[in-house]
């Protein structure tokens, strides 16, 4: 979601910005996919072996975590489980995850019209955003570039930490320019 919103915000208030960088980016016309309904929908049944599922499949690699994963997963249910959390997540997604997805869509001028350099991250074996959805953004965003990273998950700053760390610095130094 946070690729989504930050293509609106370069849209609709460019002088704000220089680069951006978008990491496994909705803003791309496409169908739910298993993972962001599952994810979606979680309310329907809360469950701790929901969200560690969940999190396990951000991951391409989810022994990375190891053990940690259970108590990543009940730390974030308690957070999850707030009333004010629950609110404000079920207020946004009201609709279903097809009109969530759409709420992020930009229109191809819309996206041609982006003047800043864009740097696009997404990971091969994303199980939540389909990559074309990267693909598509590249074709229409003039300054943008795609970096795809292989044998990783949603969570590329997690699976694949020193790489992304190591092309955003470099990016953002106007080395990739």
């Amino acid at each position: 979601m946070g690729g989504g919103v930050a293509l609106h915000l370069l849209n609709r208030h460019p002088s704000r910005f220089k680069k951006a960088v978008l990491m496994g980016p909705v803003g791309a016309p496409f169908e739910p996919t298993e993972g962001l309904t599952k994810g979606w929908e979680f309310y329907n049944n809360p469950s701790k072996e929901a969200l560690e599922f969940l999190i396990t499949k951000f991951l391409f690699n989810p022994n990375l975590l190891g053990d940690d994963i259970k108590s990543i997963a009940s730390q974030r249910f308690q957070n999850v489980m707030k009333s004010e959390v629950r609110t404000q997540f079920e207020a946004m997604f009201c609709k279903g995850t097809k009109s969530g997805i759409n709420a992020f869509v930009l229109s191809d001028s819309e996206l041609n019209n982006i003047p800043h350099q864009l740097l696009i991250t997404h990971a091969r074996e994303d199980f939540f955003i389909p990559l074309k959805n990267s693909y598509h953004l590249l074709e229409r965003i003039p300054y943008a570039q795609l970096h795809v990273f292989d044998h990783c998950g949603h969570w590329i700053q997690i699976e694949k930490k020193t790489a992304f760390n190591t092309l955003i610095k470099i990016f953002f130094d106007g080395q990739l320019d």
